[in-house]
């Protein structure tokens, strides 16, 4: 094994669809956000599944391959030069899987898996499995603060378009009815002569 052909952990919560926990080792060619990344995976392994009933097993590409390993609600992923021996590779993520399974059962046992920054301490097992330091370590919790953050920019976004809309929407209305009394001039009455009804004869002293 060579320590230097490792360059990036993620692990990926199946249910959810997203990455709990990433580390990396080195860069990778390009940056690309971990839920970027572990969603092509998410959205790859279904299709997988879909047409074929098992998962990818791994990326080639010219540089860099891909391996996962993890048939339940985990996923492990690790991102390695192309000189790493693969069969090392698989030994290291099945050995990673019954790590943190056995390290965080009662977390797995009971289903949550939101808080993860308790994981930061399996940063520092893969790091002594490897032989290597790691150069950053990420966990779900950047990305919910992320989220929370764009969604409270969305709000205060989405506030003031709509107390823009109601002063359009007063200004017009305003400039509407203006504009319709200034077009609508008041009725004209004509009044009209008296009339007065002819008076019947008197037909009683007509007779008489």
């Amino acid at each position: 094994m060579r320590k230097d052909d490792y360059i990036k952990l993620w692990l990926m919560d199946r249910e959810a669809g997203i990455c709990i926990f990433e580390q990396s080792f080195e860069e990778m060619p390009k940056t690309l956000a971990s839920d970027l990344v572990t969603g092509f995976f998410y959205a790859m392994l279904t299709f997988s599944n879909e047409i074929a009933s098992q998962d990818v097993e791994f990326i080639q590409m010219r540089d860099i391959r891909i391996v996962f390993h993890g048939q339940n609600r985990l996923l492990f992923a690790i991102a390695t030069k192309n000189g790493a021996d693969h069969e090392f590779t698989e030994r290291l993520l099945r050995d990673l899987e019954h790590r943190f399974q056995d390290k965080y059962k009662e977390l797995l046992d009971k289903g949550f898996l939101n808080n993860t920054a308790v994981f930061e301490g399996f940063a520092n097992e893969v790091e002594a499995e490897i032989g290597k330091k790691s150069t950053t370590v990420a966990f779900v919790q950047n990305q919910v603060d992320k989220l929370k953050i764009r969604y409270e920019s969305v709000k205060t976004d989405f506030n003031q378009l709509k107390q823009s809309l109601e002063c359009d929407v007063k200004s017009i209305t305003s400039s509407l009815v203006r504009y319709i009394k200034e077009q609508v001039k008041p009725p004209r009455f004509k009044q009209l002569d008296t009339y007065r009804p002819a008076l019947a004869p008197d037909r009683k002293g007509k007779d008489a």
